[in-house]
């Protein structure tokens, strides 16, 4: 996973124990690079069309409305410096007050980096 968006320092945190079984350890390694997956995507369709809600950016995506996976890394987009919260409006999709999020300097940075993508598979 060289290059990838959640590489630096900060993703120190287990997706299992130390004592769980093999099985348990496979899971969380394929959850953290679900994530980081969708991390990934999220933040490419920023880039691409700042100043998007959540709902809006699964639309983009063509998932379903009601997939939280892609809406949830946005938060740890924001928390690692890659996107920042921007005001709440009405979503287009949802039609409730939702928050905008827009792409840092940072996380420009890393797409025009990697062009092709952070080397994951999904």
């Amino acid at each position: 996973m060289s290059g990838g968006l959640f590489d630096g320092p900060r993703r120190t945190y287990q997706h299992a124990r130390v004592a769980d079984p093999e099985t348990s350890k496979a899971a969380g390694k394929k959850w953290q690079a679900v994530g980081g997956a969708a991390a990934e995507t999220a933040l490419r369709l920023l880039v691409q069309s700042p100043g998007r809600t959540g709902a809006e950016l699964n639309e983009l995506a063509g998932r379903d409305p009601s997939s939280r996976t892609l809406p949830r890394r946005l938060a740890d987009l924001a928390a690692d410096g890659f996107v920042y919260r921007g005001t709440p409006r009405a979503c287009h999709v949802t039609h409730e007050t939702a928050t905008t999020w827009w792409p840092l300097p940072k996380g420009i940075a890393w797409i025009d980096a990697h062009p092709e993508g952070g080397g994951r598979e999904a």
